[in-house]
């Protein structure tokens, strides 16, 4: 999934969210940190190895394409969903520093 772009300070902040469907093979997720058609890094995420059902906040270095660390950092934020439950205690929940989420229900 391609987010917004920024062209300004060097220390921006996309506040974007975005839901990611994984298969039950997926272990992991890689975000890319780009300047236009740019790669400047990246960072993978473990996400099975945390607990489910609750948000995590991470700063990790992103790597170069070669795979070594460079000195930018990403923070983020994730929350991963082990089952159906999961998601429906997210509604109305929120990352660290972020507004809680809005959920709209389906009619029963």
């Amino acid at each position: 999934k391609k987010n917004s772009s920024f062209d300004g300070p060097m220390d921006p902040m996309w506040n974007e969210e975005f839901f990611l469907p994984v298969s039950w093979d997926d272990s992991r997720i890689e975000l890319f940190v780009c300047s236009g058609y740019t790669q400047l890094g990246s960072v993978q995420v473990g996400f099975r190895d945390v607990s489910p059902g609750i948000w995590h906040s991470r700063t990790e270095h992103l790597k170069s394409l070669k795979r070594k660390p460079l000195p930018t950092e990403l923070s983020f934020q994730y929350f991963f969903a082990s089952e159906v439950p999961h998601l429906a205690d997210l509604c109305g929940t929120r990352a660290p520093g972020a507004m809680p989420l809005r959920c709209s229900r389906l009619p029963s």
